[in-house]
Protein backbone atom coordinates (compact mmCIF):
# COMPACT_ATOMS: atom_id res chain seq x y z
CA UNK A 1 0.00 0.00 0.00
CA UNK A 2 1.57 3.16 -1.02
CA UNK A 3 0.44 6.30 0.70
CA UNK A 4 0.97 9.79 -1.16
CA UNK A 5 1.02 12.92 0.93
CA UNK A 6 0.30 16.31 -1.48
CA UNK A 7 0.34 19.53 -0.36
CA UNK A 8 -2.41 21.85 -2.29
CA UNK A 9 -3.51 25.45 -1.75
CA UNK A 10 -6.97 24.42 -1.30
CA UNK A 11 -8.64 21.51 -0.44
CA UNK A 12 -11.93 21.20 -3.53
CA UNK A 13 -14.32 21.74 -0.64
CA UNK A 14 -12.44 23.91 1.81
CA UNK A 15 -10.90 21.09 4.06
CA UNK A 16 -8.08 21.14 6.32
CA UNK A 17 -7.19 18.32 4.54
CA UNK A 18 -8.23 14.93 2.55
CA UNK A 19 -8.21 10.68 2.41
CA UNK A 20 -8.76 9.45 -0.75
CA UNK A 21 -8.31 5.87 -2.13
CA UNK A 22 -6.81 6.20 -5.44
CA UNK A 23 -6.24 2.36 -6.63
CA UNK A 24 -6.44 -0.78 -4.09
CA UNK A 25 -2.78 0.10 -3.95
CA UNK A 26 -2.51 3.32 -3.21
CA UNK A 27 -3.92 6.10 -0.73
CA UNK A 28 -3.66 10.39 -1.32
CA UNK A 29 -3.54 12.20 1.41
CA UNK A 30 -4.13 16.13 0.48
CA UNK A 31 -2.88 18.80 3.16
CA UNK A 32 -4.35 22.50 2.24
CA UNK A 33 -1.53 25.07 2.82
CA UNK A 34 -3.95 27.61 2.93
CA UNK A 35 -6.20 26.02 5.76
CA UNK A 36 -2.68 24.59 7.50
CA UNK A 37 -1.12 28.04 8.28
CA UNK A 38 0.75 26.87 11.74
CA UNK A 39 2.88 23.74 12.23
CA UNK A 40 0.58 22.48 15.35
CA UNK A 41 -2.84 22.79 12.77
CA UNK A 42 -0.13 21.22 9.90
CA UNK A 43 0.93 18.38 12.27
CA UNK A 44 -2.84 17.50 13.41
CA UNK A 45 -4.14 17.69 9.89
CA UNK A 46 -1.35 14.97 8.79
CA UNK A 47 -2.14 13.45 11.39
CA UNK A 48 -5.60 13.01 11.90
CA UNK A 49 -6.03 12.29 7.40
CA UNK A 50 -2.95 9.29 8.23
CA UNK A 51 -5.65 8.06 10.75
CA UNK A 52 -8.48 8.16 8.16
CA UNK A 53 -5.90 6.07 5.44
CA UNK A 54 -5.11 4.12 8.22
CA UNK A 55 -8.63 3.04 8.29
CA UNK A 56 -9.26 2.70 5.32
CA UNK A 57 -6.59 -0.26 5.17
CA UNK A 58 -8.34 -1.96 8.22
CA UNK A 59 -11.69 -1.91 6.56
CA UNK A 60 -10.00 -3.35 3.27
CA UNK A 61 -9.04 -6.35 5.83
CA UNK A 62 -12.70 -6.83 7.40
CA UNK A 63 -13.01 -3.90 10.04
CA UNK A 64 -16.27 -3.00 9.52
CA UNK A 65 -17.01 1.17 10.96
CA UNK A 66 -19.64 3.95 10.35
CA UNK A 67 -18.45 6.77 8.86
CA UNK A 68 -19.73 8.75 12.12
CA UNK A 69 -18.07 5.83 14.13
CA UNK A 70 -15.02 6.10 11.89
CA UNK A 71 -14.43 9.92 12.90
CA UNK A 72 -15.46 9.66 16.61
CA UNK A 73 -12.30 6.61 16.72
CA UNK A 74 -9.83 8.86 14.70
CA UNK A 75 -10.90 12.03 17.34
CA UNK A 76 -10.19 9.62 20.35
CA UNK A 77 -7.08 8.01 18.80
CA UNK A 78 -5.55 11.18 17.54
CA UNK A 79 -6.20 12.90 21.17
CA UNK A 80 -3.79 9.95 22.61
CA UNK A 81 -1.10 10.64 20.03
CA UNK A 82 -1.18 14.46 20.62
CA UNK A 83 -1.25 14.07 24.39
CA UNK A 84 1.73 11.75 23.91
CA UNK A 85 3.56 14.45 21.63
CA UNK A 86 3.94 16.59 24.72
CA UNK A 87 6.51 14.31 26.27
CA UNK A 88 8.53 15.01 23.12
CA UNK A 89 11.13 17.63 23.74
CA UNK A 90 10.98 20.67 21.58
CA UNK A 91 14.23 22.47 19.86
Amino acid sequence: MNIQIKLVKECSKGEYGTCQIINKNTILVEISESKNKDKYEFFVTVLHELIHAWVFIMKANGVKMSIKKEHKWIYSVQAVIIKALTFLKRD
